[in-house]
């Protein structure tokens, strides 16, 4: 078999026909500079797609987190992409989710994320509601661990397309990740948002845990780019 027909091997295992090639020639190959950060955002948009599903089959945060475990992953590598890509573990797995997102949106990613990952479950499209706001953060809409997995996702995508695939790190990646999504930073987000009072008594943390509720309730009623749209510019630049 050539590497051209395992390279149309593996995108009709994950179903999904790519708009640019080269995205997808990175995904599949752990020496390109690409590779990392599509890994680092690929692992982003895997856990929340999977995340929301298992939320909507009410289904538990631990249930998420077991599907998408490094030992999950590798088991999904071995299954059906070993012998097509040159990588030797489950990293392959969220840099191809990784490349879907850039190349066609979050909800195909998600769509090939549960077709690789999600045991069983379908994906159905995220709403298309329009807000000016960020909707409120009812707990029973959408958990504080989904609203935190939205916020990691919004904020590595917002990464990785202003520092751009091939000039950056995927450790820049993640110190940039953890530094716009900290505490300090959603909590005062929360106050320019509306989502919290600027006198609130409630303290940095629960704010901040307030805002990933918001965003997550948000997302789930308005999609990707409507959330990332009201979120983003209430954050630290990234830089």
């Amino acid at each position: 078999m050539t590497e051209a027909d395992r390279f149309r091997e593996v995108l009709k295992t994950i179903g999904y026909q790519p708009s640019d090639v080269a995205l997808f020639a990175d995904a599949t190959h752990v020496d390109s500079r690409a590779f990392g950060p599509l890994e680092h955002l690929g692992d982003c948009i895997v856990d929340l797609a999977i995340g929301i599903a298992a939320h909507r089959s009410g289904e538990s945060a631990q249930y998420a987190n077991d599907l998408t475990s490094n030992e999950s992953l590798d088991e999904v590598f071995r299954s059906e992409l070993r012998g097509r890509v040159r990588a030797r573990s489950g990293d392959v797995v969220e840099a191809l989710i990784g490349a879907v997102h850039l190349d066609g949106g979050f909800d195909d990613a998600a769509r090939v994320a549960l077709r690789l990952c999600g045991d069983g479950m379908k994906w159905t499209r995220l709403g298309h509601e329009y807000t000016e706001t960020l909707l409120p953060p009812d707990m029973d809409v959408c958990p504080t661990w989904l609203g935190a997995t939205a916020v990691e996702a919004l904020v590595a995508d917002a990464a990785v397309q202003r520092l751009g695939l091939r000039n950056t790190s995927q450790r820049q990646l993640h110190e940039t990740r953890l530094s716009v999504a900290s505490n300090d930073a959603l909590a005062a987000a929360a106050v320019a948002l509306g989502v919290m009072p600027a006198e609130s008594p409630i303290g940095i943390a629960e704010s901040a845990r307030a805002l990933r509720r918001a965003v997550g309730a948000t997302l789930l009623a308005c999609g990707w780019r409507r959330t990332a749209a009201l979120l983003m510019p209430a954050l630290p630049r990234i830089v």
